[in-house]
């Protein structure tokens, strides 16, 4: 294999049927050109069947026969409304607009709105039901104000901040880790442009385990305290943790029971 690397080159194992089918667009380039990692992209062209934007680009679309229920309704009222603080709070850079006629090319257009992907809120606002807090997002100003259902988060309460020189930034990411660095001079909540899964994410605040609960129908929030510190959340679901034991220990009984076999066959050729 090595000495064949020598000879041939990366495109020599790919299909010419995909290669061709993923070729970038003029508009994908010129949003390629920006090399900031976080922002995501939506694509106006048929949004919600497609994938082809994301092969490029972190996207707010796409098809997944198998997406969230709760990300699902917020399409069908509220990006498919064009919602501008709903695609702020997603973090929607940039839209991709496709050609108005015959002859057009895919045009783009940055939105300067985008909140990035995390920000201090000045006002937690709790709504009664799902419902309430999902009709609480038309209109909303996302960047100032975050609503929480009450019912599903209890222990959450109202709150507004005087503090608008706090400030949070993402400094690591990783699939299934994402660390986060803030400053504030008083406690407050932060909105995270990620989708709340309550049944894997994990929170940590400088290392001890802490509790976040959902904002704005899908999203991530924390009330934190005062001072610098660091967030970071972790993938780590249970059902993974428990397979991993299972097969650890599994393996370890094969490699265990294949040691003694050829141990106890070894005795018995001696004595033979």
């Amino acid at each position: 294999w090595t000495v064949d690397k020598r000879y041939l080159g990366e495109k020599n194992y790919q299909s010419e049927t995909i290669v061709e089918s993923f070729q970038p667009t003029a508009a994908d380039q010129q949003i390629l050109q920006d090399k900031d990692p976080s922002y995501r992209v939506y694509n106006l062209g048929n949004p919600f069947n497609e994938a082809r934007t994301s092969y490029f680009h972190k996207s707010i679309g796409g098809y997944h026969g198998a997406k969230l229920r709760r990300y699902q309704d917020l399409i069908e009222r509220q990006i498919a409304t064009n919602n501008p603080g709903v695609l702020n709070m997603l973090n929607t850079r940039y839209v991709i607009i496709p050609p108005q006629k015959q002859g057009e090319t895919e045009q783009v257009q940055r939105n300067p709105g985008a909140l990035g992907n995390a920000w201090f809120v000045r006002e937690l606002r709790a709504v009664p039901s799902p419902d309430a807090e999902m009709a609480a997002l038309t209109g909303l100003d996302t960047r100032r104000v975050a609503v929480v259902d009450a019912a599903k988060f209890p222990g959450v309460k109202p709150a507004t901040y005087a503090d608008s020189s706090a400030t949070i930034s993402l400094t690591d990411y990783q699939p299934d880790a994402l660390t986060y660095r803030y400053a504030a001079a008083q406690p407050g909540t932060v909105a995270f442009s990620e989708i709340y899964y309550a049944d894997g994410w994990q929170a940590f605040l400088d290392g001890q385990a802490v509790p976040h609960f959902r904002a704005d129908f899908v999203l991530r929030a924390m009330q934190v305290p005062a001072g610098t510190h660091e967030i970071k959340f972790v993938f780590a679901p249970k059902e993974y943790k428990i397979g991993n034991t299972v097969s650890l220990v599994s393996s370890v009984g094969v490699l265990l029971a294949v040691a003694a076999a050829g141990v106890f066959g070894a005795r018995r050729r001696a004595e033979a």
